[in-house]
């Protein structure tokens, strides 16, 4: 059964509170995790850190992302699910932050797994908020959900290297940039107030193995992720392999992810507005397998496939995220179907970057890497054509 409705209510008030709560909820969620990345080599240094073991830390919150999902959905049974979420952001700051007098790599290790753990609670729990709250703002409110998501894992990439060099080591940076994440959390947790009553209060929900829907929707998070980190993880040393300088191809990927940033605020400004959910998908996963397939074709444009690559990503991943929510009866039942796509999604999405890494050993050529990602892209654009059209909600405001 799909949520549909006459029209959609007027933006209100309410509503303005709820949109910001989620983007201040969710800037909250990566920057902790992504923020490792820039100061690992820091990290072996002072902790002793093998390359492989340095290589586990950053797997892991994806991997997190994934298995602990569903377990989000279940917390709900006990409190609402706006605990829930205060609940999985405690557990991610205060983990992440904690990693800062880690003595030794295990400990580090348990303690980025708390920070998975916390980030993997808080994944399906938006859906099943959006659901109860604004139903007839899926894309809109999701968007501006990812967007929150977006703009915390630039922050956390940027702003941890300076201030590492600030206070003189990743550990006083680790404290610091946990400090505006946890006050942006706070404030947004305290936007979001209480909440109504749960819509499903009586019907506990598991994990819905059997339902062929939240599969098609693990499938298409799963792929979209997949060529995301892929491009992510190895854009930059597939292009110098190509003759450009680290400089040059920095900058492409600069431009990788402000594409991604135009493509959820595009999603959205349009997305309950304009067509139908499989429409946009579909223009969407066709852009991704266009900007790969010219990475092929006419290598001299890379920039412009660079910048359609982010854009259409980007503007997939809000997509992505709405589904539960168009395609499930209430917020439990978007709660349970999020849970089990971000479940086989992120699990995908963790092996994008080691396979495309397998390729580029095993071929050390660049167009084996890109046909694997541009299979990626035909099997996404095949997928999306398998959802159910659900309607934008064309507003009148």
């Amino acid at each position: 059964m799909i949520d549909r409705h006459d029209g959609p209510t007027p933006w209100s008030r309410s509503t303005t509170r709820l949109a910001l709560a989620l983007l201040l909820c969710a800037v909250g969620v990566r920057p902790l995790a992504v923020s490792l990345g820039p100061i690992l080599p820091d990290i072996q240094e002072d902790v002793g850190v093998s390359a492989v073991l340095a290589g586990l830390l950053g797997m892991v919150p994806v991997v997190c992302l994934g298995l602990f999902a569903p377990l989000g959905v279940t917390l709900t049974r006990l409190v609402r699910p706006e605990t829930a979420l205060a609940i999985a952001l405690g557990l991610a700051i205060g983990f992440g932050a904690a990693r800062a007098i880690a003595p030794d790599v295990g400990w580090l290790l348990v303690l980025t797994i708390g920070l998975g753990i916390g980030m993997g609670l808080a994944g399906p729990l938006p859906s099943m908020i959006i659901k109860a709250r604004a139903p007839d703002r899926p894309a809109t409110l999701t968007s501006v959900h990812g967007l929150g998501i977006v703009v915390g894992s630039v922050l956390g990439a940027i702003l941890i290297v300076p201030l590492a060099l600030i206070v003189g080591g990743w550990r006083g940076a680790t404290v610091l940039i946990s400090v505006p994440i946890l006050i942006s959390s706070a404030i947004g947790l305290v936007l979001l107030g209480r909440g109504r009553a749960r819509l499903a209060e009586v019907r506990p929900t598991g994990i819905p193995w059997r339902d062929g829907t939240a599969w098609l929707l693990a499938g298409i998070f799963g792929l979209q992720s997949f060529i995301y980190w892929g491009l992510v993880i190895w854009l930059a040393a597939i292009l110098v392999e190509d003759g450009w300088t680290t400089a040059a191809a920095g900058s492409a990927v600069a431009v990788y992810q402000v594409g991604s940033f135009v493509g959820v605020v595009t999603i959205g400004i349009i997305g309950d507005r304009w067509g139908t959910r499989r429409q946009q998908l579909m223009i969407a996963s066709a852009a991704v397998s266009v900007a790969l397939l010219g990475f092929l074709v006419l290598p001299t444009a890379t920039i412009a496939w660079v910048a359609l690559a982010g854009i259409s990503l980007g503007a997939a991943l809000p997509l992505a995220l709405t589904l539960p929510v168009d395609l499930s009866v209430d917020d439990r039942d978007a709660g349970a179907k999020s849970g089990l796509m971000l479940l086989g999604g992120y699990l995908v999405a963790a092996g994008g970057p080691a396979v495309v890494g397998i390729i580029r050993e095993v071929t050390a050529e660049r167009t084996p890497v890109v046909v694997a990602l541009l299979a990626g892209g035909l099997a996404f654009l095949l997928l999306s054509s398998r959802v159910v059209a659900t309607p934008s909600r064309r507003r009148s405001d």
